[in-house]
């Protein structure tokens, strides 16, 4: 009995002890601090960007890849397509009491062909009378204020020049289709000439096509083949340079 007692009064203690240790606790709850509110901030607009400054993009130069050519003695030059190649040719001859030079040059095409001669010398304009047609005509070889100067003719009308594509001809005589340098102001009734008159010198550049009809001399004339030989013509250059020149 004593040691129930005992056993019982230590368990007592042992209880209490631990409602000892529970009772002093900290009761209270820590304390948290309270953050300050952020300052407002006003919102920008973004700036705004540099234009960046444009160029026009460069014309192209659509003869770029050609090849420029001159006469021998220098009286003209122009430009032929990639592929092209020149005939240079020419003869020294007595004109007028004088020595004269007289080009003579042949232009061949990628297959071998001859499209253009381009030819000039002392000598006269030529034309026959036919019926004819004009198809297309653009200015050409014109001559600057210091060239007009140099040379001596009765009508300037002479010095203006064109790229032509026309046909002539008759059920008869036969029709042809021809694309060549001629004056550009034609007189009368007369067809162009097939050379034109700079001052002393008379130059001819063209290419003349026998024609089976009207017809066909007109489609050929509209076609891309005349068209390039009217654009190579239309790169002819002429200069100043006397007809008597000598080549070097």
């Amino acid at each position: 009995m004593r040691t129930a007692t005992i056993v019982a009064a230590t368990m007592l203690t042992m209880v209490l002890a631990a409602c000892s240790q529970t009772a002093s606790a900290p009761t209270t709850a820590p304390s948290h601090a309270v953050a300050e509110p952020a300052p407002a901030v006003t919102p920008t607009a973004p700036a705004e960007p540099s234009p960046v400054p444009t160029t026009a993009p460069a014309a192209s130069d659509p003869h770029a890849e050609w090849q420029e050519l001159a006469t021998p003695n220098g009286t003209a030059s122009f430009l032929i397509p990639p592929g092209w190649t020149a005939r240079m040719g020419g003869e020294e001859l007595q004109y007028d009491g004088e020595l004269h030079w007289q080009n003579s040059v042949g232009l061949v095409d990628e297959r071998g062909t001859v499209q253009l001669t381009y030819w000039d010398g002392p000598g006269e304009d030529v034309g026959a009378g036919a019926r004819f047609g004009i198809v297309a005509s653009e200015p050409a070889a014109t001559l600057d204020d210091a060239e007009r100067a140099s040379v001596d003719v009765f009508d300037e009308a002479y010095l203006e020049h064109a790229a032509t594509a026309w046909w002539s001809g008759s059920q008869d005589q036969g029709f042809r289709a021809i694309v060549g340098l001629t004056t550009a102001t034609c007189f009368g009734d007369s067809h162009p000439g097939l050379m034109v008159q700079d001052g002393e010198r008379t130059i001819s550049f063209l290419t003349l096509r026998e024609m089976p009809s009207e017809a066909e001399a007109i489609a050929w004339l509209e076609g891309d083949e005349a068209a390039l030989l009217m654009e190579i013509i239309g790169t002819l250059d002429l200069t100043a340079i006397p007809s008597p020149a000598l080549p070097g």
